[in-house]
């Protein structure tokens, strides 16, 4: 089961270009040190850093800020007992309409 957060961020600062620059390469897309966003899997969302560019290889190399997973054991664990309580409550209840 796969359950995605999305949020939603006010005020970013965003830099847009006034002139009619156009990047020629990709070190002019991805400066040393600009903030960049992971946008596939695994870890799609993610901030990171870009640390180099290898024009050789035509690579960016970045630096990711991977949060932590939640830990949902305690939600697993309060869900599967409260749903005994309904299958049994359920039971009971079925069994007093019948007689």
């Amino acid at each position: 089961m796969n359950c995605y957060l999305y949020i939603l961020l006010q005020d970013i600062n965003v830099f847009e270009s006034e002139s009619n620059e156009k990047m020629e390469t990709i070190e002019d897309l991805f400066p040393v040190d600009c903030r960049c966003f992971m946008l596939a899997n695994p870890h799609y969302g993610c901030s990171g850093k870009v640390l180099e560019v290898d024009m050789k290889q035509g690579r960016v190399r970045v630096q990711l800020t991977v949060p932590p997973e939640p830990d949902i054991a305690s939600i697993s664990k309060n869900h599967h007992v409260s749903h005994k309580k309904v299958l049994v409550f359920s039971l009971s209840y079925h069994s007093i309409l019948c007689r």
